[in-house]
């Protein structure tokens, strides 16, 4: 009976089981890593897109106040994409330190930057409204410094926005 079980044709299929098995699995692997690696570039692909784009309106925001500070306020800067992909855990996708940095470096000089103007708009409007009041109080010399800074921070900003729109780019050229 037992003869009968380990015959030609059982030595046959534990051969063919033992071959699928080794060929298939490290296959389904590949296809597998490969799936996954695609999936990572699209994601992180989109990702740079959206960030691209808000930098692109940051950059043109800060364009447009240079030119002229009353008709385009600097209260429109954006920083939200990044936000939610930071804190959505979505940055895992970008692999590359240098361009994290750069990144964050960016969106850091842009949050400064919304910061001073917001802190110049709140001096500018509170401290006429204050001057009235207390005679001695000298606001202009602040405010001065204040637009200064502004002006300064726009220019880093600006600048490094630049720079980080020329790094994407490359990046999402070598994505394809």
């Amino acid at each position: 009976m037992l003869t009968n079980f380990f015959d030609l044709t059982f030595f046959q299929s534990v051969i063919a089981t033992t071959v699928g098995v080794i060929l298939g699995i490290p296959a389904a692997l590949f296809v597998n890593g490969l799936i996954e690696k695609s999936s990572e570039r699209e994601r992180k692909n989109k990702i740079l897109q959206v960030i691209k784009k808000e930098l692109l309106d940051n950059k043109l925001q800060i364009q447009r106040s240079r030119q002229s500070v009353e008709e385009f306020p600097l209260a429109e800067l954006r920083f939200e994409s990044w936000n939610a992909f930071s804190d959505g855990g979505e940055l895992q996708w970008i692999k590359d330190p240098d361009l994290l940095g750069k990144l964050s470096e960016t969106y850091a000089n842009i949050r400064i930057l919304a910061n001073l103007y917001s802190t110049e708009m709140e001096v500018a409007h509170f401290g006429r409204r204050q001057e009235r009041v207390i005679a001695d109080f000298h606001l202009s010399d602040e405010t001065d410094k204040l637009t200064h800074a502004v002006q300064l921070q726009k220019s880093r900003a600006y600048d490094n926005i630049l720079e980080t729109l020329e790094t994407l780019e490359s990046e999402l050229t070598k994505l394809g």
